[in-house]
């Protein structure tokens, strides 16, 4: 069986605005246990991310 993590849009641009999601500070911090799990075992993390151009949710953006 092949196994892997996928993480989908947890990006800051989502996660500092206000109103903050509910519990994000605990939503990143069970992300972050269970990614560095995953790699501790040899399972592939992979991250998936919605973008918009032009916006904080642009390529490479920062903010």
């Amino acid at each position: 069986m092949n196994a892997a993590v996928l993480v989908i849009d947890v990006q800051r641009a989502l996660f500092d605005a206000a109103p903050r999601p509910f519990e994000a500070d605990a939503v990143v911090d069970r992300i972050n246990v269970v990614t560095q799990r995953a790699r501790e075992s040899g399972v592939p993390v992979i991250f998936i991310q919605h973008e918009a151009p032009d916006s904080a949710l642009a390529f490479g953006a920062t903010t």
